[in-house]
């Protein structure tokens, strides 16, 4: 199987495994568009912490898996024009960031 076999298997496994059990409040699905699904590119919603400045807040950002995924991690994009937080360190990602 070549490396974009692998990250597709992996994601579409993944997708299996979190449309069966996520956090409450926290979206990620793969980019559709005219009916077509993009495993490659998940757009997705943090929700803000219970009991902090962000609270009711939601926050969009964008994951690009690239063809090496798994061993490679995604990188993504914050898609809210307000988004100032550093993620990397914090978020499970080792890819970098990129502000918006």
């Amino acid at each position: 199987m070549s490396g974009g076999g692998i990250a597709r298997g992996r994601l579409t496994e993944e997708r299996k495994a979190w449309r069966k059990n996520h956090p409450h409040g926290f979206v990620a699905k793969p980019e559709t568009k005219d009916g077509s699904v993009n495993l490659m590119i998940w757009e997705c919603i943090i929700p803000g912490k219970t009991g902090t400045d962000w609270e009711g807040g939601y926050f969009p950002l964008t994951l690009y898996f690239s063809e090496d995924y798994p061993s490679k991690p995604p990188k993504w994009v914050e898609t809210c024009h307000y988004c100032e937080a550093n993620f990397s360190g914090h978020s499970g990602f080792a890819g970098s960031t990129q502000s918006c």
